[in-house]
């Protein structure tokens, strides 16, 4: 078989020749065109052919042998260690366990953590992988934001915290992150589930910023009148229950009917916003709602309304902690 007839390059693609050439390859080995235990054309012949350098084909072959698809051998050639017949039964093996999983009451969501939890284990590298659990999607908005300041080498995966309850074994869930970062609420109910793994999780404290105490201060000296009704918008009833909550601090009562949640229709956030005296709602919330209501927004501020944005900053000391483990992992890392 005259391999390079088969193998397809495109220089206007943002995708390296090297790693064409050997996707091209991969489909033919699992097309069953390249059979096993066959020798791929010498890395000067195939260079030639395909008119490139032969370092690009080296780098091509090397591709194939990390993805265990081929066996190099100096003096003997690169061999195809792999087959259309084995790459199937390898896909078997997996549906087969993937069966077996669900059979056993394992959510799709918690068999897709379970694989990249152990995926990470096994690829090792230099990121820190970082599991956020809390019992609110806004809350975690938050924090993200803000840990968005860390290293780049940080990468963030969110869980609800009755998702978390809900898995079958959040221990094996949980165990191929670095770290795993709850609020003081919440830390105490997660350790009992995640004791094994104890030592990965961080509790952190949250409290509102100054800019929202501020906020919050003006309103109150604002809100005079009995007649002044403030209104929540948010996600979750759990985000309202927060900032209830905080707002006893400052003498301001949200009566239980005057809070909506984005799932609401646009009719009933109109009428929502009318009489209100000001709007309460998480940051960054505006950039996910629709054109139309952020104009409902604009205008409610237009009549005199007052928009506050209840946000939250991580104590410092927190911070501080979350700083020195990850340090603490990236000097492992070096190290290991």
């Amino acid at each position: 078989m005259d391999m390079s007839a088969m193998i397809k390059i495109d220089n206007d693609l943002s995708i390296p020749i090297y790693k064409q050439i050997a996707d091209n390859i991969m489909k033919l080995i699992y097309s069953g065109d390249i059979e096993f235990g066959e020798f791929l054309p010498s890395e000067r012949v195939l260079a030639q052919e395909l008119n490139i350098a032969r370092g690009t084909v080296k780098k091509a072959y090397e591709e194939l042998e990390k993805q265990d698809l081929v066996s190099a051998n100096v003096g003997k050639g690169t061999k195809v260690i792999k087959s259309k017949e084995i790459v199937e039964n390898e896909e078997l093996e997996i549906d087969k366990l993937l069966k077996t999983l669900v059979a056993r009451g394992y959510s799709l969501e918690e068999i897709d953590t379970l694989v990249f939890s152990r995926l990470r284990i096994l690829a090792g590298g230099k990121k820190i992988y970082v599991a956020v659990i809390d019992c609110n999607p806004e809350a975690l908005a938050i924090f993200n934001r803000r840990i968005g300041e860390f290293p780049d080498n940080v990468e963030i995966t969110n869980f609800l915290l009755e998702d978390v309850f809900n898995f079958k074994s959040p221990v094996k869930a949980l165990s191929g992150f670095d770290l795993i970062i709850t609020t003081s609420t919440h830390y105490e109910e997660l350790l009992e589930i995640t004791e094994e793994i104890k030592e990965k999780l961080v509790k952190i404290v949250l409290a509102p910023d100054i800019d929202t105490i501020m906020s919050l201060t003006l309103l109150n000296n604002e809100v005079k009148d009995k007649d002044d009704k403030i209104g929540v918008y948010c996600l979750t009833e759990r985000f309202k229950n927060i900032v209830s909550y905080n707002l006893k601090d400052f003498n301001i009562h949200i009566d239980s009917k005057d809070f909506l949640y984005q799932k609401d229709s646009l009719e009933l956030i109109e009428k929502f916003l009318e009489g209100k005296k000001a709007i309460i709602m998480p940051p960054y919330y505006a950039m996910s709602l629709g054109s139309t209501m952020v104009n409902s927004l604009y205008n409610f501020r237009d009549r005199g309304g007052i928009i506050v944005i209840f946000n939250y900053t991580v104590e410092k000391g927190s911070l501080l902690h979350i700083e020195e483990k990850f340090q603490t992992i990236n000097r492992r890392m070096n190290n290991g």
